[in-house]
């Protein structure tokens, strides 16, 4: 028998007054002899059983009505009886909560998460206060962050996975409650609810027979719940072997909340000391507008070839905070692009980390990138001329003077070079330049198509010395060549009849963008004698991925790319020198040409970004380094940084590499919670040598997981149909075990005690004397 306050229990006692009170009245009584006496004892002999009876139910009346009295003030709970424990129906209660980043949200003193905890608390009271409980706590982060690769193999490892897998709720659950809680907060994930739903789904099927009441806590934001086809399936299926869904909100309204939602480095070259602008993007997950948004800014430079020792302290870095960028006011929903620009004085794997003010979700508040600097971008240019005069006009604009540090390497070799080297020296260079060149051997087009494949640029200027069939044929090949365009022959353009009419028309094109709108006359005074026209046949086909990039002012294209594998190549149907036009005297030439590198290699540079949860992986050479590496994961200071070192493996008995990560296991499962805390990672190997060397990867949460908007009840409610869920709030379990033990109980047995006490005063009234009314004249 469970009463919600035990310490009243000893009210109980009191029963036994009324008791004590008769005992006490028969000890007063003594023996008087009086002859007129024998008549009431002959009376009193006759109908004694009776007067006995009648005491003896007015005795135990008043003591039942003492006890029913304290069983109202200590709240009596009438399931937890023993017929109830030995013969009655279990309740499981399976209980899913949301630790996603989003349920951070906090305003004021306590956030959504926390809210969760609250209500799983009193949902665990409740459950203690009642008979045969058990009780299965999940988090959605442990759900979806497992290896296993299906719903049986999940319910394999639910003692693994859950905080607390159906256990007895006993009179120390509170404490074991309270111990699981406390170890847990919210993640930096963005995570669906499926996963968790699908292993109570299956969960429930399997269980024996028992009374079921599902709970999912969480903050139901719009983009989890406003399409929940497959929630609703199953939700669906949970019902057939469930008797309750609760779906608890702990989000009431949304908040302001500003997200980084996008840093990353602007597609230039990149090299030591050349600056490089980096792009942001945020955008205002709130209901209203936000003014004056401040984002701090700031650089980690890592001098990583003078480290000696692989502690947390000497990967901190070298700090450079830059200036705050003002946004002067984000719409609600709107993302807002910026600009800013960093500079790293020497090569190596450096940092940059933007920040935003505190709002009600501080996960999206960060961003990291890291960003590879090496110590030049080497290119190859090819000049066929007999002068070479056209290496010359390009080799000074990608590299002007000693002062002037575009971080372009040029190097200059003759036509013969393409057939005489390796293919793998050809890796080093981010693109190759073909200037003017006649014909190109099979061996030499072999290297340039295996080289763009790959992923390398391809900058083509035509000239005196192209053989037009040769290209065709070899180079174009029907449009299956590395030639964006088939050649017709060399062509005079006649000036245009307004004489203020430019002869290049210029297009939106990231490498012609710079001159669009108001700073278009800068190539104005650009003029064009001669090209090669394209064929007039020549129409991009429709897999093609080639396209005019620029036409000159008679519609005739000057300038066509094309994707080719992995790579990218850009046509000029016109002379890198000044001789069919006269664009490397003018200034323009210089912006066109660095613009024109940066497309070019662009689409070679495959930004590292990753979510939190995805693996990290280093390659390492056989022979040349340690099979251990030891990642150095985030935090607040060096001294809080966590540290797991990993054995590098072989992926087969052939390959050349090991390979060391962080978020698999050996078998490549993944263990999404190594890597599930936003910032820089870091990744430590040693060369056989013992010179360190370290691997730097940026982990960001993502930013849509910031969207505060929430789904409405009757939403949620049509969305699920025909599931039957009942929508709560933390107040409903607010005193939850009252309402339960003390609530509809206590409500009966006050009835009860009125009934009874009605009854006493009848039985007393009965059982006392009362003498006869007189009668009067």
């Amino acid at each position: 028998m469970q009463f919600t306050y035990q310490a009243l229990t000893w009210g109980f006692l009191i029963a036994l007054v009324p008791l004590l009170i008769h005992l006490i009245n028969m000890m007063r009584h003594r023996r008087v002899k009086w002859a007129a006496m024998e008549f009431l004892l002959q009376s009193y002999k006759k109908h004694r059983k009776w007067v006995w009876l009648k005491q003896l139910l007015l005795l135990m009346m008043r003591m039942l009505l003492i006890a029913l009295i304290v069983a109202l003030l200590a709240q009596w709970d009438p399931q937890s009886t023993w017929l109830s424990r030995f013969g009655g129906k279990v309740t499981h209660h399976y209980v899913l909560v949301d630790d996603s980043y989003s349920m951070s949200d906090t305003v004021g003193e306590r956030s959504a998460y926390e809210t969760a905890n609250q209500v799983i608390s009193r949902i665990g009271v409740q459950a203690r206060q009642q008979g045969q409980q058990r009780f299965t706590l999940l988090r959605f982060s442990r759900a979806a962050n497992t290896g296993a690769e299906s719903a049986d193999a999940l319910v394999d490892q639910i003692d693994s996975i859950a905080d607390l897998n159906a256990e007895f709720v006993g009179s120390d659950f509170d404490k074991l409650l309270e111990e699981k809680r406390s170890t847990s907060e919210v993640t930096d994930f963005a995570i669906d609810p499926l996963p968790a739903l699908e292993l109570v789904r299956q969960l429930v099927s399997r269980g024996e027979k028992e009374q079921r009441i599902v709970y999912v806590i969480s903050d139901f934001r719009q983009p989890d719940w406003e399409t929940p086809s497959q929630l609703r399936t199953s939700l669906q299926s949970i019902e057939n072997n469930s008797d309750e869904i609760h779906l608890v909100r702990c989000a009431a309204q949304p908040h302001a909340n500003l997200a980084i939602t996008h840093l990353a480095p602007a597609d230039d070259t990149r090299a030591a000391g050349v600056p490089l602008f980096i792009n942001i993007r945020i955008r205002n997950f709130g209901p209203e507008a936000v003014n004056k948004v401040q984002v701090k800014l700031r650089t980690l430079f890592h001098q990583d070839d003078q480290l000696e020792e692989t502690e947390a302290e000497g990967l901190e870095g070298q700090e450079d905070q830059l200036p705050t960028l003002l946004i002067d006011q984000i719409a609600p929903g709107e993302t807002v692009s910026e600009k800013f620009q960093v500079f790293f004085p020497e090569a190596g794997q450096h940092v940059v980390h933007a920040r935003l003010p505190a709002d009600a979700v501080s996960a999206d508040n960060d961003r990291w990138s890291v960003i590879d600097f090496p110590e030049g971008d080497p290119v190859l240019i090819v000049d066929g001329s007999s002068g070479q005069l056209h290496q010359y006009f390009l080799a000074s604009s990608f590299q002007p003077s000693q002062r002037a540090n575009t971080g372009i390497r040029p190097e200059m070799q003759p036509v013969q070079f393409l057939r005489d080297t390796p293919q793998e020296n050809l890796k080093r260079y981010s693109a190759i330049y073909l200037l003017d060149v006649g014909r190109l051997d099979a061996s030499a087009l072999e290297k340039i198509e295996t080289f763009v494949r790959a992923g390398g640029g391809l900058g083509i200027f035509l000239g005196d010395q192209v053989d037009v069939a040769h290209y065709n044929q070899q180079l174009f090949r029907n449009g299956e060549g590395v030639m964006p365009v088939k050649l017709a022959g060399r062509s005079i353009l006649e000036p245009p009849f307004d004489p203020n009419t430019p002869d290049i028309n210029i297009q939106d094109h990231p490498i012609f963008d710079f001159f669009l709108g108001e700073r278009n006359p800068l190539i104005r005074r650009v003029t064009v004698e001669q090209f090669i026209q394209p064929d007039s046949t020549w129409e991009p086909g429709e897999n093609s991925t080639a396209q005019v990039v620029t036409r000159l002012h008679n519609g005739q294209p000057l300038v066509v790319e094309q994707r080719f594998g992995d790579g990218r190549v850009v046509c000029f149907l016109t002379t890198a020198a000044p001789s069919w036009n006269n664009w490397a005297q003018d200034p323009s030439f210089v912006v066109v040409t660095l613009k024109l590198h940066a497309y070019l290699t662009a689409i070679g540079r495959v930004e590292d970004v990753r979510l939190v949860g995805q693996p990290a992986s280093i390659p390492l050479a056989i022979g040349e380094y340690t099979d251990k590496v030891k990642f150095f994961q985030p935090g607040e200071s060096a001294s809080m940084r966590g540290e797991l070192e990993r054995i590098a493996l072989q992926p087969s008995s052939s390959s050349p590499l090991m390979i060391a990560s962080l978020g698999l296991d050996p078998d490549n499962a993944p263990r999404r919670l190594e890597t599930g805390r936003h910032g820089i990672y870091d990744a430590v190997s040693r060369r056989i040598d013992g010179k360190i060397e370290v691997s730097r990867f940026a982990f960001n949460v993502d930013g849509n997981e910031g969207n505060m908007t929430l789904i409405e009840d009757d939403q949620i409610l049509a969305g699920l149909k025909p599931v039957d869920v009942q929508i709560k709030t933390p107040g409903d379990y607010a005193g939850a075990s009252m309402i339960q033990a003390g609530g509809s109980t206590s409500f009966w047995l006050m009835w009860l005690l009125i009934g009874m006490l009605m009854a006493e005063q009848v039985l007393a009234f009965s059982a006392s004397y009362h003498p006869a009314r007189r009668e009067t004249n």
